[in-house]
């Protein structure tokens, strides 16, 4: 009986090698969806010495053959009693499979490997030749380059999928994944084997993002306290949300060259109470991520460069930052080196404790671009002059949605500030094509330079005042179309553009009709009037640079006397 088993393993090991070898034959030599149209139903493939019996193509049942099949990476045996395939691990159900047109497998018939032709339904020497020695010596040979422990579980995670003899190239450098002893694994993609193991997740990832190339990473939680990412073209990927780096300290990324490639993707980024930042660029140029979630750190983004560091230029981001004290924060001082064209699109900067975005000192061209940026509890974006005196200047933020949170709704969709002195505020900020969402009584106060354009402004009856009183500004085409919020264009610094306000009071002839606001000269009245069936005519007059005087009759020529709902708009063309 003993002697039978070691026959039957050796067997089974023949034959699962042979399996191998005859799926790497037919991947590399047929098409993938069409794996049997290169054989013809008779051929019959010849060694140099004849010895193959041309009439094994004849064999067309499976009583006087062993085989083990090849069916979505699992290796099935065909058992004649049920005339069913089955898995060879007991312990998995018995297949359903009980055709042979979607299995790859090979047979032994007289010390030959035979492939099963599911066209012509018969059995057919391989044109894969080999001896059942030259096989073993083959796979010995394999065995001691990959450490193959000899088990048949191995041998389906390790050639399952196979298509080539050796441990198969994968398209992933390293595979990061959580062994059954809570370790965390790095699995060589060329080789298979595994290559870094610990306890400290950051310790494994770090490792294989050193040798470069693409780092993998299951789905699952990996616990360490920090990853400095500095190496060349490397790309770390994760299978989605459900992979999660809980890193206490985040992940920095540094580089020296512009050569240097890196990206980090599909996962989520996850601190433990708002300590430390969760992704910092501290010297970068060119590097990418997508579908990024950054969550409870002290700063989601931190963008800051140094008097020693590289020029942070030129990265791209697609990353949902929320949760965060702050959600992006970009920051540049004098004497620092250049941070510049950083791009954020079409992501999420929400739910964030302070403010969504921080842009600090002279950091020019950051780009946020389709960017829902909402529900930031102290504001939406801050653009700062520090007391070092070093201007933002030329940020652009373009068609984004902006949302207060609802708890403080009268936090500031945009604040300009400057804590070196009043003629060194942001400059030149572009908002074009957004949308604003208001919740609250909001005033916008425009510095030099300040483009607003075409934006969406809507909500709830409430005042949204934008006060453009520097030079330079230019505020047109922004559009209300509830005409419930108020858009207040004033400042004599708005050339060529067009200030106008809007307004109903109830109010009878002789009445003083005030702007709530100083034009820099007269502007156009126009006056309507709502009223049920009489007929009633109305005049500005007077006009002044803060309101007008309002005359109102009625057809006979008789004052009205009693109030009227006057809607009126007060516009003026600046030269």
């Amino acid at each position: 009986m003993t002697e039978h088993k070691k026959t039957l393993s050796f067997t089974l090991l023949a034959i699962a090698i042979a399996v191998t070898l005859l799926s790497s034959a037919i991947l590399i030599n047929a098409d993938e969806n069409n794996l049997q149209n290169n054989i013809a139903p008779d051929a019959v493939a010849e060694d140099s010495n004849n010895i193959i019996n041309p009439n094994n193509n004849t064999i067309q049942d499976l009583h006087d053959v062993e085989v083990l099949g090849l069916a979505d990476g699992q290796l099935l045996v065909w058992n004649t009693a049920n005339q069913t395939w089955q898995y060879v691990d007991d312990s998995q159900p018995v297949s359903i499979i009980i055709d042979l047109n979607n299995v790859i497998f090979a047979g032994l018939s007289n010390g030959n490997i035979m492939q099963y032709n599911s066209t012509s339904g018969k059995w057919e020497n391989t044109q894969l030749i080999m001896s059942v020695e030259e096989v073993i010596d083959a796979y010995n040979n394999m065995a001691y380059k990959s450490g193959w422990d000899g088990s048949i579980v191995a041998l389906i995670n390790s050639w399952g999928n196979s298509t080539t003899l050796m441990n198969p190239q994968q398209p992933y450098s390293y595979l990061i994944y959580i062994d059954k002893d809570g370790n965390y694994c790095a699995k060589n993609g060329t080789d298979g084997t595994i290559s870094f193991k610990s306890t400290d997740a950051s310790y494994v990832i770090s490792q294989a993002c050193a040798q470069g190339g693409i780092v993998l990473i299951k789905k699952g939680t990996y616990v360490g306290k920090t990853l400095n990412l500095s190496h060349l073209n490397v790309r770390l990927v994760g299978e989605g949300q459900g992979t999660i780096l809980e890193f206490t300290e985040g992940i920095t990324i540094s580089n020296t060259s512009q050569s240097f490639h890196q990206e980090i993707s599909n996962l989520k980024l996850l601190g433990t109470g708002y300590n430390s930042k969760g992704l910092t660029l501290s010297a970068t140029s060119r590097f990418v991520s997508y579908n990024l979630v950054i969550q409870n750190y002290d700063v989601g983004v931190s963008i800051q460069s140094s008097n020693f560091g590289a020029t942070i230029f030129n990265n791209f981001y697609s990353l949902i930052s929320c949760d965060n004290n702050v959600g992006v924060y970009i920051k540049r001082e004098i004497n620092e080196n250049t941070v510049a064209h950083n791009t954020f699109y079409a992501g999420s900067i929400v739910s964030n404790q302070k403010w969504g975005v921080i842009i600090r000192g002279s950091a020019s061209n950051e780009i946020f671009e389709g960017v829902e940026i909402e529900n930031n509890n102290y504001g939406q974006v801050q653009l700062i002059t520090p007391a070092s005196g070093s201007v933002p200047e030329g940020n652009t933020f373009s068609k984004c949605y902006f949302e207060p949170e609802l708890s403080n709704a009268t936090s500031p969709f945009i604040e300009f500030k400057s804590e070196f002195s009043p003629d060194t505020e942001p400059r030149g900020s572009i908002f074009i094509e957004n949308k604003f969402a208001v919740v609250g009584d909001t005033n916008l106060t425009l510095p030099p330079s300040t483009v607003f354009l075409n934006n969406y402004i809507t909500g709830a009856p409430v005042n949204f005042t934008i006060n453009a009183a520097a030079p330079g500004c230019q505020v047109e085409g922004n559009i209300n179309p509830m005409n419930v919020v108020r858009v207040n264009y004033v400042g004599t610094g708005n050339t060529g553009g067009i200030m106008q306000y809007s307004k109903t009071n109830l109010a009878s002839s002789g009445s003083w009709i005030n702007f709530d606001a100083t034009f820099p000269s007269k502007p156009v009245v126009h006056l309507s009037i709502e009223q049920n069936s009489v007929f009633i005519y109305a005049w500005p007059y007077q006009v002044e640079t803060t309101g007008f005087y309002l005359l109102m009759l009625y057809g006979n020529g008789t004052e009205v006397t009693t109030p009227q709902s006057v809607m009126w708009t007060a516009t003026l063309n600046l030269p």
